[in-house]
């Protein structure tokens, strides 16, 4: 058969007289010449592979695959892949390159909370590459990890808060600062039972210095005439002395220099009595030893 599969034809030779003499065909011309060629079918073909589009490339950089649908027939009647030659059947999978990949991101650990309690953040190493020693516009800054983190351990302990201290009440000698202290919320005074500890001092003592000494105006002259009449009892009262400050002044000043004279013969007297008993003493002790 001129096929190994499907339809063909078997052909012969036909002549005339023997095979090792053949004689002229015109000899047989009153016999029907036998057919020379007639079909054959050997056996059912197989089917013939079919292949779809190549997909694009899996990846974007770097080495990855295309796909293709391969199938046995034709689109139309997809046939079981045995009625195919399954050595012959193309492959479905193709690599493909579409250039070198940036390099990746790297993390490290992340570090422990930066707060003990409430709200804090974590902190990690996030560099390109595998090491330290790329530049960072080696890798998609899109794609970066965040190299912070909110953290919460738990809540923390009212504590109690104290504001500034306010100026002194007293622009000299002693005085008194006052702050604010609450705990919790500053406006709620019902939080202050929140607080195990007792509160800061809210006041503290503060001192500016020595005062100066006022200085009373100096009193030139008494404004009226009836001030030459001036008296102790009558320099007590403030208006009079206001008004009379020459002469009260002077009364002030005589009064002064009599207590104080007063004050020097006191003194004096004073001692004269002790160096008296003294004496006395000493006379005493040898009038004794002489008895």
């Amino acid at each position: 058969c001129s096929v190994t599969c499907g339809d063909g034809e078997e052909t012969r030779d036909v002549y005339c007289g023997e095979k090792d003499d053949p004689s002229d065909d015109l000899l047989c011309q009153e016999q029907e010449a036998p057919d020379a060629v007639r079909d054959c079918y050997k056996h059912e073909c197989p089917l013939e592979w079919s292949v779809g589009d190549w997909s694009p490339c899996s990846q974007s950089c770097g080495e990855g695959l295309r796909y293709r649908n391969v199938f046995c027939g034709v689109e139309e009647e997809d046939y079981d892949d045995y009625r195919c030659v399954e050595e012959y059947k193309p492959s479905d999978t193709k690599p493909c390159f579409l250039g070198d990949c940036p390099l990746e991101w790297t993390v490290g650990e992340w570090q422990e909370c930066s707060q003990s309690c409430g709200e804090g953040m974590r902190y990690r190493d996030v560099f390109c590459g595998v090491e330290e020693d790329y530049d960072d516009y080696l890798c998609n800054e899109e794609i970066r990890p965040s190299d912070t983190q909110p953290c919460f351990l738990r809540d923390c302990p009212v504590e109690w808060t104290v504001g500034e201290w306010q100026e002194c009440s007293k622009t000299c000698g002693t005085g008194i600062e006052k702050r604010v202290v609450y705990c919790g919320d500053e406006e709620d005074e019902t939080d202050d039972h929140l607080c195990s500890n007792d509160p800061p001092s809210a006041t503290k003592f503060c001192n500016k210095g020595k005062c100066k000494p006022l200085r009373r105006p100096r009193c030139e002259k008494d404004k009226y005439s009836f001030c030459r009449t001036a008296n102790a009892k009558k320099c007590i009262f403030g208006g009079f002395k206001k008004i009379c400050c020459k002469s009260c002044s002077k009364l002030a000043g005589a009064a002064y220099r009599r207590i104080a004279a007063l004050r020097r013969f006191a003194k004096a007297r004073r001692q004269s009595k002790r160096r008296r008993r003294f004496r006395s003493r000493l006379t005493r002790r040898k009038n004794r030893r002489r008895s």
